[in-house]
């Protein structure tokens, strides 16, 4: 009689924990560099609580706010990117913490010895469907927040270099997408460009609110 493989929960937790402090390590530089441009911009461009780009969800609030003054200032647009990013990447984070969780109870339940592949349990079939689901809704909001995320970063570097954001931002995705193991180099184009604001028009009121009436109309496409 053949029984399925099932992984020990408590190897399997070893197994986690080793794998989120690997990917710690590897991230801590790349949060430290991305909280440090985005501080360094947010700052000098009045926009409040700039001390939000060294939190999580809230360095995401930034770059929002970041992209939603370029939008609105130069181009004359009104966007909602820091309210959209930090929520979807909160979602996502949520969504797969609680999959984590369905993982360790759908092993829990596979009774020890016994055969699931005649006889599989249906509290742990039904873990399984619900990982599933909450698994592929963080997914889709890790896919919108992703998108939302570039846009935001274009409108950065553009704001700050107007002449090389297109080329920065195509650079950075290509590299993040084709050598994820190099993704940092968004980080340290953001740091390389943080000190300028050629395509910046001159704030008239600071600090700058987001609720502001755009000022100055261009063409941003």
């Amino acid at each position: 009689m053949f029984l399925s493989p099932i992984p020990d929960p408590d190897a399997f937790g070893i197994i986690a924990v080793i794998y989120l402090v690997i990917i710690l390590i590897i991230l801590t530089p790349q949060y430290i560099m991305d909280s440090l441009a985005l501080h360094k911009i947010a700052r000098r461009r009045k926009i409040e609580n700039h001390w939000l780009a060294w939190i999580p969800l809230g360095k995401d609030w930034v770059r929002g706010c970041i992209s939603d003054q370029y939008q609105q200032v130069v181009c004359g647009k009104v966007k909602q990117r820091r309210m959209w990013l930090p929520l979807l990447y909160g979602l996502s984070a949520l969504a797969y913490i609680v999959g984590l969780v369905l993982v360790f109870v759908a092993l829990a339940l596979y009774p020890a010895g016994q055969d699931v592949t005649v006889h599989p349990p249906v509290d742990s079939i039904g873990a399984v469907v619900a990982m599933s689901v909450v698994l592929l809704a963080g997914t889709g909001c890790s896919i919108a927040a992703a998108i939302i995320m570039w846009l935001s970063t274009y409108d950065l570097f553009r704001s700050c270099d107007p002449e090389q954001g297109k080329a920065y931002t195509i650079i950075s995705l290509v590299i993040a997408l084709v050598f994820p193991s190099f993704a940092v180099i968004k980080e340290i184009l953001q740091l390389v460009v943080a000190g300028n604001d050629r395509g910046m028009q001159p704030l008239q009121t600071p600090p700058w609110e987001a609720w502001e009436e755009p000022q100055i109309i261009d063409d941003c496409n």
